[in-house]
């Protein structure tokens, strides 16, 4: 739904898209004069320096504080300028935030297109954020425009929670306030907003500080990356914990072995891969009893311990390696009673 929504935005779109934006390179910030944009009349688009045109990308569209300058800060910092495509975007009118966002609503509409027919996005994959009056806009421009955003970040704001059309539910996001930050309440009550409409929330306070952002967040990388190239982990790891439930351990395994195999630092694929190991060691013990028991002349019971791995362990290596087994075991047996 929400890629529909963009296609047709896309189409009614492109006869006001303006001047065609000029190629991006990559690791580079490029400044696009837009008179029509508002404020200083430009908006700037980083490139990360990990870019190939050869994969789809997310994209992140991220709003300055009051009286600051257009920026890429902090999204641009958090991920060490790699991962996602930053737009710093102009206000629709400087100084205040604009009539419920719909002036920068329509901004944000009107610019995508031209990007997306340079850049690679991926249009399933596009987040709003900002920093103080940057993230009450970002809450404004969110209840407007749900279906658009794959995830909300708001840092040094708050809010009701989004006021207009569209599902919170199960929609990615992520704020942040400083420990003594003079919007910190208004921080939580968005917080306790979004959790109350359904949405996936991860609050963060960054102590020691005020009205700042840590751009060094872990917590902030790391939900950029649960939520664009990681995001299928999650899911993964709740999949596999339910057929475990089903008596389908074999499957859970090979799923989670998956979303290991995605990276060895992040810390959800190690959380996949602990869990991998723990269903590995179980079928090991069960393994070494069926072992043991055709070591003591069980050999029935044996067999029996390992056709019930066999059918628990289907589908991943563990379960062939005991169905391997049982023919072995049956012809080892019969050799020793000849």
């Amino acid at each position: 739904m929400r890629n529909c929504l963009f296609i047709v935005l896309c189409l009614l779109a492109a006869s006001a898209a303006g001047a065609e934006p000029p190629d991006f390179p990559a690791g580079k910030e490029t400044k696009i004069e837009d008179p029509s944009i508002g404020g200083n009349g430009y908006y700037l688009v980083y490139v990360p320096s990990d870019y190939t045109p050869d994969r789809k990308w997310p994209l992140v569209v991220c709003y300055h504080g009051l009286n600051g300058k257009v920026t890429t800060w902090p999204f641009k910092s958090v991920l060490g300028g790699k991962r996602c495509i930053v737009v710093g975007m102009e206000y629709n009118e400087r100084g205040r935030v604009s009539s419920g966002g719909s002036e920068d609503v329509a901004n944000v509409k009107r610019i995508l297109p031209p990007l997306v027919r340079k850049l690679n996005v991926d249009t399933k994959q596009l987040f709003i954020g900002g920093f103080s009056k940057g993230g009450f806009t970002t809450n404004q421009i969110a209840g407007q425009a749900l279906s658009l955003w794959a995830g909300i970040l708001i840092l040094g704001a708050g809010g009701s929670g989004p006021g207009g059309p569209g599902s919170c539910k199960g929609k990615a996001v992520y704020v942040g306030v400083g420990e003594t930050d003079q919007y910190r309440k208004s921080a939580e009550t968005a917080v306790a907003s979004y959790k109350r409409l359904g949405a996936r929330v991860t609050f963060e306070i960054y102590k020691g500080r005020g009205h700042a952002v840590d751009a060094k967040s872990k917590v902030m990388r790391d939900w950029f990356l649960a939520n664009t190239e990681f995001r299928m982990v999650e899911p993964a790891i709740a999949a596999s914990k339910e057929l475990v439930k089903r008596k389908k351990p074999g499957l859970a395994y090979k799923m989670l072995k998956d979303a290991a195999a995605m990276s060895d630092t992040f810390g959800l694929c190690q959380e996949a891969a602990s869990q991998a190991r723990t269903l590995a060691e179980a079928f090991e013990k069960r393994f070494a009893e069926a072992e043991q028991a055709a070591a003591n002349k069980q050999v029935p019971r044996a067999g029996g311990i390992l056709r019930v791995l066999v059918r628990e362990f289907a589908g991943c290596e563990l379960g062939q390696r005991a169905k391997k087994r049982i023919p072995e075991l049956m012809a080892e047996a019969k050799g020793k009673s000849q």
